[in-house]
């Protein structure tokens, strides 16, 4: 069965808010995105888990310049309750002379449940596209 419209524009929004999150290095708006015990992971490699790894995750990320998380084509399906969704992304980031420079393109693979705040990420996995 379909998620109800009223989940799909909560679960765009989510990851909405996540990209904000991630490209301002805010690392509790960050941690907010997932569950309590939710984990992030880029290919088969789980990078961090639970509130505070989050957290620190995001506000470890080492890189220079400005990110921009561009993520199209969400697509989320589910039962009310807990859903799926998968989504491009393409990761820009800024360059000291001016300009953007993709660094990172490929699919968001997610596991969601919604909760008393709404919906979140129980697990959240970035597959690079092939170079």
């Amino acid at each position: 069965m379909p998620l109800p419209v009223e989940d799909v524009v909560e679960i765009e929004r989510l990851v909405s808010r996540y990209n904000f999150a991630f490209d301002r290095r805010d690392a509790e708006g960050f941690a907010h995105c997932f569950t309590a015990d939710g984990s992030f992971f880029l290919g088969d490699d789980e990078q961090t888990r639970g509130h505070d790894g989050l957290a620190a995750y995001v506000a470890a990320t080492a890189v220079s310049g400005q990110l921009r998380h561009v993520t199209t084509s969400v697509l989320a399906e589910g039962d009310g309750t807990s859903a799926t969704s998968q989504a491009y992304c393409t990761v820009f980031v800024s360059n000291p002379g001016g300009g953007y420079q993709v660094i990172a393109q490929g699919i968001y693979r997610d596991e969601l449940t919604k909760n008393a705040d709404g919906w979140r990420f129980c697990k959240r996995r970035f597959d690079q596209d092939p170079a």
